[in-house]
């Protein structure tokens, strides 16, 4: 692009006037495979943890659930775009919010199940942290991946 008539940064504004900011739709399709692979990944861990559990009356089993959490969608924020301490204007875009995934169960014996009890006849099986554990390298290739 040419701009006959140059006076400081008047060619900078000119090309900034031009470009389309696609930050938003960046941010969203961020957020939308953020959301996605969260789930992914705590769907692959229930699954394991499913099989990992041991097996009495099978309840413990069956309670075992997998949920995600975050707002949907995004929060604001701003800065200035400067440079050599020219003001160029405020900037505000919408950044994706803390998301979690929490899988577990509501069962009120299922933590002395995992972790055991001082009675040495009920000892800790594990079956929550060996499936995320057993898990992680699938779940940082999900990550990587999409």
């Amino acid at each position: 692009m040419k701009v006959k008539n140059y006076c400081g940064n008047l060619w900078f504004v000119k090309l900034m006037a031009k470009i389309k900011d696609n930050t938003q739709g960046v941010l969203k399709e961020v957020d939308r495979l953020i959301s996605r692979n969260l789930r992914l990944a705590a769907l692959l861990v229930e699954r394991s943890a499913k099989q990992m559990v041991p097996v009495d009356t099978g309840t413990l089993k069956r309670s075992i659930l997998s949920n995600w959490y975050g707002a949907k969608g995004t929060r604001s924020t701003s800065w200035k775009a400067t440079k050599k301490g020219r003001h160029f204007g405020k900037m505000e875009i919408e950044v994706p919010v803390k998301k979690e995934a929490i899988v577990g169960t509501n069962i009120e014996y299922a933590p002395y199940v995992e972790l055991g009890t001082s009675n040495p006849e009920y000892p800790a099986q594990p079956y929550l942290q060996p499936a995320l554990h057993s898990n992680m390298k699938e779940i940082r290739r999900i990550f990587r991946a999409r």
